[in-house]
This record gives structure tokens, sequence and C-alpha cells, in this order.
């Protein structure tokens, strides 16, 4: 029995490792195409070449999820995409898939972020297709141009964690919830659960494994179910994430991810 188990956990592995290399290759070759395509220029006003290459993101995101043989993603609740007036999306933080996974959702979205983007060597070809709001300056310079960026109609896509968590839902920050607030905005759950079994930190390749994404009912920003003002709000919305993690956590995983993941 456990030579048996341990052939199919060997056999998993390997071809966890040969589609983890065909999805790579896919990678490489169509991100050549974003590379190159900042350096091509438009005939169209600044505000048009955005958007433009804000549906190219959205694009990308698409396809680097969709594309990865290793992963296999369902999505609850698209019946919630709907997008009549800006909203504060929400998601909670576990790895690198988190980003394109919210990207790919809807193009007219700005990302609030921390120091790390002044960091990296991609913050050129970051900015040129996605527009970024950094917290570090301020909670109210940051106000301003979510202010700003949700009267044009895009919305805000935060992590509320910050930082990664690897397991579960970590403490909120409240950052997001006082812009909400003072914006009158409504909150988009979406609720991430699967991708620590499928891409570690120190894992140079994505393992075969199941994502679920499940997009709740928009939170309105006068419901008194969660709570009166930010403090509060942030305390209960957070709980609901747990309890919403909790249930898909409860559901259990297929044989395979089962198998990739102890191994």
């Amino acid at each position: 029995m456990n030579v048996n188990a341990n052939k199919n956990s060997a056999f998993q592995y390997i071809l966890s490792l040969i589609l983890g290399f065909i999805s790579f290759m896919l990678f490489c070759i169509v991100s050549q195409f974003f590379t190159l395509k900042i350096f091509i220029p438009m005939p169209c006003s600044r505000e048009k070449r955005k958007r433009i290459n804000k549906k190219f993101l959205q694009l990308f995101a698409k396809f680097m999820v969709r594309s990865n043989l290793n992963v296999k993603l369902e999505i609850r609740g698209n019946e919630n995409l709907v997008f009549e007036r800006p909203v504060f999306i929400i998601a909670n933080h576990q790895t690198l898939l988190d980003s394109p996974l919210m990207l790919m959702l809807n193009s007219r979205v700005v990302l609030i972020t921390t120091d790390w983007l002044n960091n990296t060597s991609f913050r050129l070809l970051l900015r040129k297709y996605v527009e970024l709001v950094a917290v570090s300056d301020g909670i109210e310079h940051g106000l301003a141009q979510v202010t700003t960026a949700m009267k044009r109609g895009d919305s805000v896509l935060v992590f509320p964690e910050g930082p990664r968590t690897a397991q579960g839902i970590g403490r909120f920050h409240k950052g997001a919830f006082y812009m909400a607030e003072k914006l009158n905005a409504d909150i988009l759950p979406v609720v991430l659960h699967g991708s620590p079994g499928i891409h570690g930190k120190k894992w140079y390749y994505l393992r075969r494994g199941r994502m679920v994404m499940k997009i709740c009912e928009p939170i309105k920003h006068d419901d008194e179910q969660f709570g009166f003002g930010y403090a509060e709000r942030t305390k209960k919305i957070a709980t609901f994430f747990r309890d919403e993690y909790e249930k898909i956590d409860r559901e259990g995983l297929p044989p395979d991810s089962v198998a990739i993941a102890s191994s």
C-alpha cells in the first residue's frame, strides 16, 4: 500500500514539474509582448492609453491564471461582479498568485500598496499597466489619490492583511476601511482559498492543486450588520472572511491536491 502511494506521489510530482515547465514557457513567450508593448507609442490621449494598458493587464492576468496547467481554479459568485459604481475590492493575501487572480476581475482598478514598489526592478513595467497608490506616504495622501480614482470610475483593490499570510486569515489593517467609510463606498469581499498548497514562498514553480475564489455579496456602506465605524467594521469583516474561509476549508481538497500538498 505504501509502495503504491509513494509511486503515485512520485508520479504526481514529476507530472507537476512537466506541466509547470510548459506553463512557464507559455508565460515567458506571452510576457515578451507585454514587456515590449510599453515601448510602442500609441496615438491617443494619456487617459485612453491608461485604459488600454489596464485592459491588457486584465487579459494578461487571465492568461497567467487560465494557462497554468497545474492550477484548477473554481470561481464562485460571478453574479456579484456588478460594477455599477466603484467599490473597494477586499481579498485575503497568501501567495503571489493572489494579484493576478484579483486583477483578472476588473480592468478599472487601482491597487493600494506599500513601499515594495520603489524597491522592485519591475516598477517601470508595473506603472505602465496598473495604477498604484502607496499608503506609506500617509493615509490622507492615499485617500486623496483614491478619491480621484473613484471619481473617474475606478474601483480600489486592497489586501488588508498587508504582508502575505501563510495559512488562514491574518489580522486586517484598518486603512482601507477608513477610506471606504470616508467615501461612502461599498465593499466587495473576495475570499481566496488553496494557493499555499500550490505556491509556497521558496517554490520556483506551481504545484498541482485546486483553488477557490469566492466572490461574496457586496457589503453596502450603510449595512449595520457589519457594525458602525471603520474600526468595528474592520473586525467584523475580518471575522466574516475567516468564517467563509473555514467553510471552504471544510469541503476538503481533491485527492491529487492532498497528495501533492503532503509530499
